[in-house]
């Protein structure tokens, strides 16, 4: 499983967060002291008058609350809950040929 998705500066004026593997977002310290938030794709989301509302802005951009609990991103769960479905199917199967 990978890490819960962590803020961290890479340098001066940048922000980016990352789940150890994969950048999610960033964001850049503009200048007169705003801050533009970036999606994965470093495309500019939004201009934010604080640090913490562009971080917020692209943290959910990227679909992550800012909740550091480890959960399953909502397609790899409807994948295990379809792969449940299948092996619950697949024993009944087995079970009722014998």
């Amino acid at each position: 499983m990978t890490p819960a998705p962590a803020w961290r500066v890479k340098g001066p004026g940048h922000h980016v967060l990352t789940d150890g593997v994969h950048v999610i977002g960033h964001v850049v310290e503009a200048p007169h002291g705003t801050f533009v938030s970036f999606d994965a794709t470093a495309k500019p989301i939004a201009r934010h008058d604080t640090l913490s509302q562009a971080r917020t802005r692209a943290s959910h951009a990227a679909g992550w609350d800012g909740d550091d609990t480890r959960r399953l991103p909502a397609g790899a769960f409807a994948l295990a809950a379809a792969a449940s479905l299948l092996g619950i199917v697949f024993v009944a199967v087995t079970v009722l040929s014998w």
